[in-house]
Order: C-alpha cells, then structure tokens, then sequence
C-alpha cells in the first residue's frame, strides 16, 4: 500500500548489530499514517556490499514503536512510552501505523538472528499527511491522479470552447453592430437627401404659389 502524497523520510542501508536494533525518530502529528518497508541485506564481512537475501530465506524481524511524553526526544531514552510492537517474516517485511498523539515517535528494528552483525537492512519510512488516517492503494491512487487530469482536461477544454464562443459570439455582435452602424448612417445619409428634396420641392411650389399670387409669375 502506498499513501497519498507520502513523503520518504530516510532509504539506506545500516547493519544491525547485536542487542541494537536499528533505529529511526520522526516527530508525527496525531492519526498519521506511517508506512515502513524493510529490506534486509547480507553480506560475509565488513569488506564485501550487501547483498539482498532470497526471497524464500526464513527470517524475522521485530519492531518497537515507542514515543516521548513531553515531545521531547531526548526523554526517549529516559522515559520511553509503550506504542506499538509487530513481528514481520520475511526478507521484505512491510509494517503499519497510525500515530495517536502529536509527540516524537522512535522505530526500533530488531531481528532475532544469530549473527546479527552480518546482516543490514534498507529503512524506508513513508508519512501521511497529519491527521489525515486515510489509505489508498498504488493503483487507486493512480487513477485518482488520472482522474484528475481528466477532469482538468475537460475544465480546461470547457474553458477553451467558452472563451471560443465568447469570440464568435462577440465577432457576431461586432458584425451586428457594424451593419447596423452603416444602416444607420446609410439611412440618415437617405432621410437628409430625402428631406432636403422633400424641402425643395416643398419650398419650389411654395414660391411658385407665391409669384403667381403677387402676379409675379403666370402659372
């Protein structure tokens, strides 16, 4: 299982030697989730790299939860507080959990094998957002992330089409106002020439009556 947004807090390879465990802090938030993955190693001697053991290979690993009363990680060798404790078998035990208070957490790996100096073990502590509990799978989360792309896909291609009709519905309403604007000014163009004709005729038949009443003019 892997968490959403999990941060990796440390992935290296230490030797566990006898009657000590290999050990990790990490202050944690109340209802945490932490994950932690081992990987145990082998090796002959001190002078050789480590080598993953078989996956069949049978062997245990115990780890040891405990926590700071006062948030303080120098109390943790005074005056530790019982968390937790789990067994895991196997050469790649996987270990859960979920932290109750907000204080200084210690992971204590131990493996009740002879010969502990020889082997080592790669640590590999994952945290979940604080007071968050929730887990989701691999996979789960992986869709979730497609799923979100997808959908900010679609927002965003929603948004495209949107401000691509704005434009053509403001293109529109520009060509709109523009035949309506030469309309217009054709038409007042019109309504003076008719007006000014419609004046001298008018002001014509006016004058033409005048000169034939004053006798000016004959009809």
């Amino acid at each position: 299982m892997l968490f959403f947004f999990l941060l990796p807090v440390e992935a290296l390879i230490r030797t566990i030697a006898n009657n000590r465990p290999l050990v990790q802090f990490k202050q944690l938030a109340e209802r945490t989730v932490v994950l932690m993955e081992i990987t145990l190693m082998y090796r002959s001697n001190e002078f050789v790299p480590w080598q993953k053991l078989d996956s069949t290979t049978p062997i245990k690993s115990d780890l040891l939860i405990t926590c700071s009363p006062d948030r303080d990680w120098t109390t943790m060798n005074k005056n530790p507080q019982f968390v937790a404790e789990y067994t895991g078998t196997g050469t790649k035990p996987t270990f859960f959990f979920t932290s109750q208070v907000n204080t200084m957490h210690r992971f204590a790996l131990m493996l009740p094998t002879p010969n502990v100096g020889m082997y080592g073990a790669e640590m590999k502590l994952y945290e979940g957002r604080a007071k968050n509990p929730n887990v989701i799978s691999q996979t789960d989360s992986t869709l979730r992330e497609l799923e979100r792309q997808i959908r900010y896909a679609i927002g965003a291609c929603q948004e495209i089409e949107n401000v691509l009709r704005m434009d053509l519905m403001d293109e529109s309403e520009y060509d709109t106002i523009m035949s309506s604007t030469a309309r217009l000014i054709l038409g007042s163009i019109l309504f003076k020439i008719v007006v000014v004709m419609v004046t001298f005729i008018y002001f014509n038949k006016k004058l033409k009556q005048f000169y034939v009443t004053k006798k000016i003019a004959m009809k």
